[in-house]
């Protein structure tokens, strides 16, 4: 599992890791309630194994973070359980173009699919931008920042990719670097 996250120099030249503990294994997830909530951690059906990892590329004049992504992969039992998780996150997305998540206090808004890139080796390919509000180390939020998730499943195992951007190169620069993270990927599977 460990080899298939992207490590930090995998992301580009300058990004480290984030956060402690930069990587997660859990089989217990935050899901989407009734009420567009992420919430709680519920074990995740037919999941088996995973694995997290949380990089960060700090701005050029080392006062933030320029950009903040992650690379996540999911193995699960059946090609058909990896199906269904891939499913549910499309159907989130549709169900909730606004969600907040409970545990960190992030606000999520203008969540929708995109025409998702082709990816190589992929079954499924899946696509989501928005704005995300994120509440920094000091208890203040951010300004709204785009975002770019990608999901591609290849059998039983599912890749996620993740980007925010906090410079003001805006959607585009976020959909370069997680593409270009979701290519690294690919040649893992």
């Amino acid at each position: 599992m460990a080899g298939l996250a992207l490590l930090p120099w995998e992301w580009g030249n300058g990004f480290k890791e984030s956060g402690k503990p930069s990587e997660d294994t859990s089989l217990a997830l935050p899901a989407l309630d009734a009420s567009c909530h992420l919430t709680g951690s519920t074990p995740v059906k037919g999941l088996t194994g995973r694995m997290q990892r949380t990089v960060e590329l700090p701005s050029p004049a080392g006062t933030g973070v320029s950009v903040f992504g992650w690379s996540e992969a999911e193995v699960f039992g059946s090609a058909d359980a990896s199906h269904r998780d891939f499913a549910d996150t499309r159907a989130g997305a549709k169900r909730c173009p606004a969600y907040t998540d409970d545990a960190s206090g992030d606000r999520f808004s203008g969540v929708h699919e995109v025409k998702a890139p082709s990816v190589a080796g992929a079954d499924e390919v899946y696509a989501e931008e928005g704005t995300g509000v994120f509440v920094l180390a000091d208890g203040k939020k951010s300004d709204p920042l785009p975002y770019v998730l990608l999901v591609a499943r290849k059998g039983e195992v599912t890749f996620d990719v993740y980007a925010d951007i906090d410079d003001g190169r805006g959607i585009a620069a976020a959909r370069t670097y997680a593409g270009e993270a979701m290519r690294t990927l690919a040649i893992k599977f």
